[in-house]
């Protein structure tokens, strides 16, 4: 059968483990290879989505909160097509949306013996599609469209200061959103645009704020020099300072002799007496 795997990009490892589990089982799985954005790769993803037999949705918390996610699974709920649910991360059941709870969730949060064998009985229940509807219900819009149109904003020549601030603050507002492709899209955007050269300085210092603010802020550098093992240990202080008195005292000595007069030459006469000189 011909299977869409549906699943947030955090997930991307157990997409690829569980993408060839289905290759194992003898169907064809599709996975996207990555955020690509744009009508040409959304309207890739629709195809494939009214083409297949049936989508495997990894939930997960990133896979609830994406955009895409979301669309893809509303999607193919109007064209009829099977859903089967795994679970590739811990999610309460009570936050579940209203069209995965009452359908049977495979636990694939430790993939083991138990779960690779209630993956295999969710995927034999995979029918073939019994076709489309007719007519086709409406697409939905491209996800992150809006950052799409932001884009071609910021490739004008010139923008004026307040449309520099409002971009800003559009592109603020998707760096803190839920959705992760959303964030990750919002600061890559928000990293090209301080890269021009005509930011206004209002401008330029509401940027630099968002992106010190945002999640995805580049470590600080290291420092250039990072010693390998702990220094040696110095001679204590009181030490020292007892060695340069010593010092001191011994060449005070030494000044001492050197200027004092040479020794006196004593003598006696013929009567006893000594005389010194």
């Amino acid at each position: 059968m011909r299977v869409f795997i549906s699943y947030a990009q955090e997930d991307r490892v157990q997409a690829d483990h569980l993408k060839q589990r289905l290759l194992d089982l003898g169907h064809t799985p599709w996975s996207d290879s990555g955020l690509h954005g744009g009508q040409a790769w959304w309207d890739e993803i629709l195809d494939r989505i009214r083409g297949s037999d049936a989508l495997l949705l990894l939930i997960s918390p990133a896979f609830l909160a994406s955009q895409a996610c979301l669309l893809e699974r509303r999607y193919a709920s109007l064209l009829g097509k099977h859903l089967v649910p795994v679970m590739v991360a811990p999610v309460p059941h009570h936050v579940l949306p209203t069209e995965l709870a009452p359908l049977q969730i495979v636990d694939y949060v430790h993939p083991g013996e138990a779960a690779a064998y209630a993956f295999a009985r969710a995927a034999a229940t995979i029918q073939p599609s019994r076709g489309l509807p007719h007519p086709l219900p409406p697409p939905p819009p491209v996800p992150l469209s809006y950052l799409n149109g932001v884009r071609d904003r910021m490739g004008r020549p010139s923008l004026t200061m307040d449309e520099q601030l409002e971009i800003i603050e559009l592109l603020g507002r998707g760096a803190r959103a839920e959705d992760s492709e959303e964030r990750r899209a919002a600061h890559d955007l928000l990293q090209m645009l301080s890269r021009r050269t005509d930011l206004y300085e209002s401008a330029s210092r509401r940027l630099h704020e968002h992106l010190m603010s945002g999640q995805y802020v580049a470590p600080a550098p290291r420092p250039a020099h990072v010693p390998t093992s702990p220094p040696a240990k110095g001679t204590p202080t009181a030490v020292k300072v007892l060695a340069w008195i010593g010092a001191i005292f011994v060449a005070l000595i030494l000044l001492i002799w050197l200027l004092a007069p040479s020794e006196s030459q004593c003598f006696s006469d013929s009567l006893g007496y000594i005389w010194c000189s």
